[in-house]
């Protein structure tokens, strides 16, 4: 994995490509202005959720057809037009869900929601992990077992072939049949079973308890539904989702991580390669931008 990236459409096409080799950039980019008052003071608005924004810079060999070559595959929509995901090393150990999964009690604060019903938002109790000071209830209303269709509905997070993945959701099921589903994706791009988690206490020292392997499995994800057509509600706390190499015996943190995740990209042009022409051998570069949009679709 040292200069490869797990990359692609969940379910269609994820594969490794090439690491950005010349430099990387993620931004959280927001809405943001300033005013000047006459009297001299000033103000600032500024949107409460933001998205995030990759700015990746490659280079390689021109006869390296199916090296960075392959992201002008995916704008293209050579494999498709669904949404891009991929895993990204630099948050592998702090928290992979995007942050209105990860804390759902941002949703009070304007952050797009996770299911289709708005939640109730009540205090956390007081505990040493920090958990978010909010959380989030909701009365759970779709059909059993069904797919939420709200745009933020569904939250991917893809698994290296390399890597496990260690998940776990705090917070407690209040009436009915309410879960937090894992669907795993297999290799081949279909659905294996899913998996209800077991929700965690906010007051526990445990984040995560089930884990998935990128040698069985592409990617995840994760959804609210319900079991039956029961009356149910579910109140979340917070979500966690970690990566670690198949094999090791990683030291699982007790405390919440802000979700460094995202909830799905496009390219914001069609990643084409420029060669070099001044350089033997000859070898070409490109550089691309991929803009998160999933929650908003």
């Amino acid at each position: 994995m040292a200069q490869q990236i797990w990359f692609g459409i969940p379910g269609v096409k994820m594969q490794l490509c090439p690491a950005p080799a010349a430099g990387a950039q993620v931004s959280n980019v927001g809405f943001v202005q300033t005013m000047a008052f006459e009297n001299g003071g000033a103000d600032v608005v500024r949107s409460s959720q933001t998205r995030k924004q990759y700015t990746f810079n490659f280079n390689a060999p021109s006869k390296d057809l199916d090296g960075i070559s392959v992201y002008s595959k995916y704008a293209s929509g050579f494999y498709g037009d669904g949404l891009i995901y991929f895993a990204d090393p630099f948050a592998f150990e702090t928290n992979l869900f995007p942050p209105a999964w990860a804390s759902p009690a941002l949703i009070e604060q304007g952050w797009e929601n996770i299911y289709n019903v708005t939640p109730t938002f009540s205090a956390t109790s007081s505990n040493a992990y920090s958990q978010p000071i909010r959380k989030a209830t909701w009365s759970v209303t779709s059909a059993a077992n069904a797919v939420p269709t709200a745009a933020n509905g569904v939250a991917y997070i893809p698994i290296p072939p390399t890597h496990t993945l260690n998940i776990g959701a705090s917070g407690v099921l209040v009436t009915g049949t309410a879960v937090v589903r894992v669907v795993p994706i297999n290799t081949d791009g279909t659905n294996a079973t899913a998996v209800d988690l077991t929700l965690l206490t906010d007051t526990s020292a445990t984040r995560m308890n089930a884990t998935f392997a990128g040698s069985s499995y592409q990617a995840v994800k994760v959804y609210i539904t319900r079991t039956t057509t029961a009356a149910s509600s579910i109140t979340i706390t917070s979500m966690m989702a970690q990566l670690y190499l198949t094999g090791s015996s990683p030291v699982l943190p007790t405390s919440h991580m802000h979700g460094e995740g995202h909830t799905g990209l496009i390219f914001t042009d069609e990643a084409r390669v420029e060669n070099y022409i001044y350089i033997d051998p000859p070898r070409k570069g490109m550089n691309t931008t991929l803009l998160e949009v999933g929650a908003w679709r």
